[in-house]
């Protein structure tokens, strides 16, 4: 019986990686036939769980992404990355007064240590490690470009906090790609400008 168990786990860990691989790849309906078969197995594995979120939301399927984080959330509700995702869905959905809370949830307190499924909350990178920081908004520019109707905040939002660690041509391109998606709002243009100042060339 536990050779039967170590294997059933092996099997379910190399098809949730072939559906995080196929993810990565786009290949949303491959992925999602990998990773329902897994969640027949244990549907309350939560990095599956996670994973099928992250692609509900990368087809704008918001119903079916609220649905898979609240199994998430039910079987460990201090689960960071769920919460993570919860509250980005929430601001996706311009609902702030949910999202904070959510995102503010998915923030590691200072007594806790950084682990790769912990993530601060946008907007108080200094409270938490900035490469945590950093794999949060690029995780959430990785959402917003999959969904097909990217907005420019997560690209801005990165930048501001390349700027304040000191890496401006990193914020440079972030903020060049902002332009490229919302040519006519004021965000991306201001951000620029602010960097050029930075940099000693005001135009």
């Amino acid at each position: 019986m536990i050779l039967i168990a170590i294997l059933c786990a092996f099997s379910q860990t190399a098809t949730y990686q072939r559906a995080a691989t196929l993810f990565d790849q786009g290949q949303y309906e491959k992925s999602l036939a990998e990773l329902d078969q897994v969640l027949v197995t244990d549907p309350h594995l939560i990095p599956a769980l996670t994973l099928k979120a992250k692609l509900a939301m990368s087809i704008n399927r918001n119903d079916v992404a609220h649905e898979t984080l609240a199994t998430a959330l039910a079987t460990d509700p201090a689960a960071p990355y769920a919460q993570f995702l919860l509250g980005f869905l929430f601001y996706r959905e311009n609902r702030m007064p949910e999202a904070v809370p959510a995102l503010e949830k998915a923030r590691p307190s200072q007594s806790d240590r950084p682990s790769p499924d912990t993530v601060p909350r946008p907007g108080e990178e200094t409270l938490g490690a900035t490469v945590d920081a950093l794999r949060l908004y690029q995780e959430a520019m990785q959402l917003e470009t999959a969904s097909g109707k990217p907005h420019a905040e997560a690209w801005i939002t990165c930048a501001r906090l390349m700027m304040v660690e000191g890496d401006l041509d990193g914020a440079a391109g972030l903020l060049k790609k902002a332009v490229e998606l919302e040519p006519r709002s004021r965000g991306p243009h201001f951000e620029s400008g602010r960097l050029l100042l930075k940099k000693g060339r005001p135009s």
